[in-house]
């Protein structure tokens, strides 16, 4: 996988892994996903084998960020998110 992509557009990758699946995704599956293809960007810093969510909430949380602020992904209700079509092109 690229390694130029920004942070974000791996949590955005990552989500669209997911909407393979299921339409609906919580912050916790988003964070494992992420982990799993890029661990070197979203595991705990001394602990490899365990995914740092705080790297994953950051984006979804943050309304400036890429992944809000570009409309990338829509928060459904608490720690539920959804790609859109937007993040899907």
């Amino acid at each position: 996988m690229n390694s130029n992509y920004t942070a974000a557009e791996k949590v955005l990758l990552s989500s669209y892994e997911i909407s393979k699946e299921k339409v609906e995704f919580s912050a916790e599956e988003l964070t494992v996903k992420c982990w799993e293809k890029f661990p070197n960007d979203f595991a705990l810093k001394g602990f490899e084998n365990f995914p740092n969510s705080n790297a994953v909430l950051l984006h979804l949380m943050n309304k400036n960020g890429a992944l809000l602020k570009n409309g990338w992904i829509s928060k459904k209700k608490a720690k539920i998110y959804k790609i859109t079509d937007t993040g899907l092109s």
